[in-house]
Order: C-alpha cells, then structure tokens, then sequence
C-alpha cells in the first residue's frame, strides 16, 4: 500500500515561501537591534491585501510598529495596515522582513507565524 503524507496549510506556505538561510540578525553600530528574514512570495497564498497583522515570535506577538515589510523599493510599518490603509502584497513579489529586537535573536531555532487578517477572506496564518 502506497503511504500517503499531507501536510498542514502552515507547512506549505513554508516551504513557498520562507527563503530557507536567510533569519538573520541586523546590526547598528556594531549593537544587535533586531532581526531579518526573506519570502519569496507574500504571505497571502494569492496576493491581496492586508487590513490587519500580526507576526508572532516564538508564540508572544511583537509590537507592531516594531515590524517593517520591504517590498521591491517600498518599505512599510506594520502598524500603519488598516482596513483604512491596507497593505498590498503582489502575487510573487518577494519581501523582507525587519523586526527591531534589542538584542536581536539568540543562536537555536525559532517559530516565526505572521497572521494577516484579508478583504474577502477573513484570517489566515502563515509560518515562516
């Protein structure tokens, strides 16, 4: 018999999107400030637009107005996505993550979940 294996949405949005090697620790004046990852494609399986976020580390929400989103040459504060002013994500565009953290991430594993909230389709949740 043929073992079939499935795997949750979360670990699917992973493996499309997450740029695996690229959790990397952002320095300032030689001082660890933060933290910096790379998608490949947004964290909305179609593209779209966010009206609400949250990025989760190791299962405690940062501020978000803490958390920066860089997409092609434009670069926005997650605490100004609003259904007033929502954030776009274009289907493939990459993106780079920012989170300011004194001290940045220690060395080991760590659980990133970014959790947006879409017009049409109501809240989804990617792991990075």
């Amino acid at each position: 018999m043929n073992r079939i294996e499935t795997k949750q949405l979360g670990e699917i949005f992973y493996e499309m999107t997450y740029v695996k090697n690229s959790l990397r620790n952002v320095y300032c004046g030689g001082e660890r400030i933060g933290f910096r990852f790379n998608l490949d494609n947004p964290p909305l399986a179609l593209g779209g637009m966010a009206i609400d976020f949250k990025l989760l580390l190791n299962g405690e929400e940062a501020e978000s107005h803490l958390v920066w989103i860089r997409q092609g040459r434009s670069e926005r504060n997650a605490a100004t996505i609003s259904p007033e002013q929502p954030y776009t994500f274009e289907v493939g565009a990459p993106t780079e993550w920012t989170v300011l953290l004194p001290g940045g991430l220690p060395a080991g594993e760590h659980t990133i979940v970014i959790v947006t909230e879409q017009y049409a389709f109501g809240r989804r949740r990617c792991p990075s």
